[in-house]
């Protein structure tokens, strides 16, 4: 599980999701719906 809330800590929340993705994520940490729904839509996998 890869937390990305808060925008990855500074380093682009987006960002930081694909790259945890491809390095075999399987899970995102998010802290609102608001961040999921952000990343889920940027994402071209969809993961838990």
């Amino acid at each position: 599980m890869a937390i990305v809330k808060a925008n990855a800590y500074g380093h682009g929340m987006v960002e930081i999701a694909r790259a945890a993705v491809s390095a075999g994520a399987t899970w995102l940490g998010v802290a609102t719906l608001d961040e999921a729904l952000a990343v889920r839509a940027k994402l071209s996998q969809n993961i838990p």
